[in-house]
C-alpha cells in the first residue's frame, strides 16, 4: 500500500488525532500531572503579567527560590514556547501545558523514526515501531517517572548509531548533548540511571556495531570543539539550577538532612518490586501511580518474534539495555 510509505506523517496524523480531545474538553491532568501543570501556569503567567520567570514559589513549603523547581518544570518545549505566549494575548496555559506534551511526543516520534529508519528497511515495520512509541506514552498522571524519563531517548540512540557506525565522534557528542537537554523538565536525580541507561547501551553498540577507535579519532575536527563548549554550558546550568536549589530536596522522604540517599531507600523507592510488577508491560495498569511501565502490547511480541525469526548482532545493544533496565527496576526486592 502507497500510504505505509509515509510511516512518519501516518504516526503524525495518529498521534494529533489523539491531542484534539486534550484541547477541546480541557481535561485536568491528576496527581503529579497536575503538580506539573500547576507550576508551568505559574511561571507562564508570572511572565505574561510581569514580563519575567518567577525566582520565588510562596505557595511551596512557605516559600523557596525557583532553580530546582525551574530545572524541573521547564524542559525544552516549554522553553520554546515561552516567548510565544505573549505574542497570543493571555492564552490558556492549559493549552500551552498540552502544547509542550505534543512537542516532546512529536520529537519522540521523530527520534524513534531516524532510529528505526536505519535499523530497518520495511515501512510497515517503522510504522510499528512508531505506533507502539507513542501509543504506549504514559503521562498524564505522571510525566517525570514515565514520559520524560525516556522521550529522548531514542534521538539520542540515533546520534549515538551514527557515531559509531560512521566513525563520526560528533554525532556522539550530539548524542550526549540531546541526553543532557533531557534533564531539563526532569527530577535531578534521574541524571544517574539515564547515563547509566546510555552508558550500557554506547558499549554494547560499540562491539555490535562494529566501533573503531581510529576511525573515531580520524573523525574529530573544527566542529568537535563548539559541541563540547555546548554540552558544558548545558551541564554547568544543570548543576547551577540543582546544587543552588539542593536544599529543598531533603524535604522528600528517604533524604537526610545532609541530601544524601541512602542505598536502602534508593533501590526500595518505588515499591511494588515483585515479579506481577511486569505485568504492567502489557496491561498499562499499575497499583503505583508513578512508576509505571507500559511499552503497548506490540513490543513484546514483535521483540520475541524478531529474535526467533531474525537474530542479528545489532539487537545486541536493545536486548542488553532491556535486561538492564528490568534488573535495576527491581531493586532488591
Amino acid at each position: 500500500m502507497k500510504i505505509i510509505r509515509q510511516p512518519l506523517v501516518l504516526s503524525m496524523g495518529a498521534l494529533f488525532l489523539c491531542y484534539i480531545p486534550l484541547f477541546l474538553r480541557d481535561r485536568i491532568p491528576v496527581h503529579d500531572g497536575l503538580q506539573l501543570a500547576t507550576l508551568v501556569q505559574f511561571v507562564f503567567n508570572n511572565y505574561i503579567q510581569d514580563g519575567e520567570i518567577p525566582r520565588w514559589w510562596p505557595q511551596l513549603m512557605y516559600g523557596l527560590d525557583t532553580n530546582w523547581y525551574l530545572s524541573l518544570t521547564l524542559g525544552p518545549s516549554l522553553w520554546f514556547l515561552l516567548p510565544f505566549v505573549k505574542w497570543i494575548g493571555t492564552p490558556n496555559l492549559l493549552h500551552v501545558y498540552y502544547a509542550s506534551l505534543f512537542i516532546d511526543e512529536m520529537i519522540l516520534l521523530i527520534g524513534g523514526y531516524l532510529l528505526a529508519r536505519r535499523l530497518f528497511s520495511d515501512n510497515l515495520a517503522i510504522l510499528l515501531v512508531l505506533l507502539s512509541l507513542t501509543g504506549s506514552a504514559i503521562w498524564a498522571g505522571q510525566p517525570w517517572y514515565n514520559f520524560h524519563l525516556y522521550y529522548l531517548l531514542p534521538l539520542s540512540f540515533y546520534f549515538l548509531l551514527v557515531g559509531i557506525e560512521d566513525s563520526r565522534p560528533n554525532a556522539i557528542i550530539l548524542s550526549l548533548i540531546v541526553l543532557i537537554g533531557s534533564l531539563f523538565g526532569n527530577l535531578q536525580y534521574f541524571s544517574f540511571v539515564m547515563y547509566l541507561t546510555w552508558l550500557i547501551f554506547a558499549i554494547s553498540a560499540w562491539f555490535a556495531f562494529g566501533g573503531s577507535v581510529t576511525g573515531f579519532a580520524r573523525g574529530l575536527n573544527r566542529a568537535t570543539i563548539p559541541l563540547v563548549m555546548l554540552g558544558g554550558i548545558l551541564v554547568a546550568i544543570f548543576l547551577l539550577f540543582t546544587f543552588y536549589g539542593s536544599q529543598h530536596i531533603n524535604y522528600n522522604p528517604g533524604r537526610t538532612t545532609d541530601n544524601i540517599v541512602s542505598a536502602e531507600a534508593f533501590l526500595t523507592y518505588g515499591v511494588f518490586l515483585d515479579l506481577a510488577k511486569y505485568l504492567e508491560i502489557f496491561t498499562g495498569i499499575s497499583a503505583n501511580a508513578d512508576m509505571t511501565i507500559y511499552a503497548g502490547v506490540l513490543v513484546p511480541v514483535f521483540t520475541v518474534y524478531g529474535l526467533l525469526v531474525t537474530p542479528s548482532l545489532r539487537q545486541v545493544p536493545f536486548i542488553a539495555t532491556a535486561i538492564f533496565m528490568v534488573l535495576f527496576s527491581l531493586g532488591n526486592g
